[in-house]
């Protein structure tokens, strides 16, 4: 059995690699011109007409000269549209421990990581995947979390009068709903 010999320059693999690049380069540009302007990657693929940022993505992987467009795209647009650039990002004890104390005081994750001092939400699980250490603890805490919301609703239902009970009412199944949620997530 013979083994195929590689393309030779200029061969069927570059020609459709050429093909690809010609036929996307067009919706980059556009892309590219939206996100100088200002806009994320995210929004300037609202278009329906162009692709998903996941795709583009996938296309500046796989051409060095999509990865060239988006990254002059982003200087030109400065960095006031970029996903939280100043944010932490690098795991630290401190940074933990300060983290952890918000979700295990009842915040959720989507209010903790909206503040400048924390991580963003796909930091944290990226965290969560690598670092075991860190993923008890963020059991630990969502498990104290769950304790800290079954206890408010205890308080709000002994403090529901008639004029408040519906809301009460809906307070309590929420943070009902929410604790079992924790419980089933986090053992």
């Amino acid at each position: 059995m013979t083994t195929p010999e590689p393309e030779r320059a200029g061969g069927v693999l570059e020609r459709r690699a050429a093909q690809r690049y010609a036929r996307r380069a067009p919706l980059m540009r556009k892309i590219c011109r939206r996100m100088a302007s200002g806009a994320t990657l995210a929004e300037a693929c609202r278009d329906p007409m162009l692709p998903l940022p996941t795709e583009v993505a996938r296309w500046a992987a796989e051409e060095p000269r999509f990865q060239a467009m988006i990254a002059d795209a982003r200087a030109a647009g400065g960095v006031g549209h970029l996903a939280r650039p100043e944010r932490p990002g690098i795991w630290s004890e401190a940074l933990q421990e300060e983290f952890l104390s918000r979700i295990a005081a009842g915040r959720g994750l989507v209010e903790v990581c909206a503040e400048d001092d924390m991580p963003t939400h796909t930091t944290i699980y990226r965290w969560l995947r690598s670092n075991p250490e860190f993923a008890d603890a963020y059991r630990e805490a969502r498990r104290q979390q769950a304790d800290l919301l079954f206890d408010l609703a205890w308080l709000l239902a002994r403090q529901a009068t008639e004029e408040n009970v519906r809301v009460s009412k809906l307070m309590v199944d929420t943070i009902r709903w929410r604790c079992a949620r924790l419980k089933t997530d986090y053992r």
